[in-house]
């Protein structure tokens, strides 16, 4: 088994699988190439927020690997991910409102994990949800769900159904992006305090220690 910081695909052609917290990166043909580790150790988001997670993560900020830089990598995306596509071909701006999003849930997950809230992500946020068909339903018991409709824009708008399905059931503050801005890898949090704010501790977690301890110093002898 290798163990990284965090577990990313080193291509386009590629894409992660995880389980109990482990996994694999499979290419294309779905033959194993490498087997790979949550960051720490830890299990991914349960559903919906597995969505969630796995969205935010096809940016890997500390290798610079984007699996949506373009209009093939964000339709291969929602393919693997069983998400409708716009229902035509996607387009540069498909790309960059996909990207837009991203990063503001990016932001909002920073802010689960004890960073700096963003206002500007609640209203990139709030402006997509504008967008997308959305539509409440009643399950047997009479409990309301947010669900997406069939249409342009389904694909995001099953991306904030989790988010509310995650606030709805009290799982989405644990739902976190790392506090290492080397880092910034969507992760869930089980501790019982909620208390984790960096992916793995013993990687992202030093780095913070090392970065502190020189400010300090560089403080100190000023």
């Amino acid at each position: 088994m290798t163990e990284r910081c965090a577990p990313r695909p080193s291509s386009p052609g590629y894409r992660s699988s995880f389980y109990a917290g482990y996994g694999y990166l499979s290419n294309a043909n779905g033959g194993i190439v490498e087997h790979v580790s949550e960051p720490g150790q830890r299990a991914p988001a349960p559903d919906p927020l597995r969505l969630v997670q796995d969205f935010v993560n096809t940016l890997d900020v500390e290798n610079g690997t984007d699996l949506l830089s373009d209009s093939a990598g964000l339709a291969e995306w929602l393919r693997d991910q069983g998400l409708p596509g716009s229902g035509g071909p996607l387009t540069s701006a498909d790309v960059a409102a996909t990207a837009e999003l991203r990063e503001a849930l990016r932001a909002l997950l920073r802010a689960n994990a004890g960073g700096e809230p963003d206002p500007q992500a609640a209203a990139i946020v709030n402006r997509a949800a504008q967008h997308a068909p959305l539509r409440i339903r009643l399950d047997p018991a009479g409990r309301a769900t947010l669900e997406a409709a069939a249409g342009d824009g389904a694909a995001p708008a099953a991306i904030l159904a989790a988010v509310y399905a995650g606030m709805a059931d009290g799982t989405w503050t644990r739902l976190k992006a790392c506090l290492d801005p080397e880092c910034e890898w969507a992760f869930y949090d089980r501790s019982r305090n909620r208390s984790s704010h960096w992916c793995d501790m013993a990687a992202c977690g030093s780095r913070h220690k090392v970065r502190a301890y020189r400010e300090r110093r560089h403080t100190a002898g000023q």
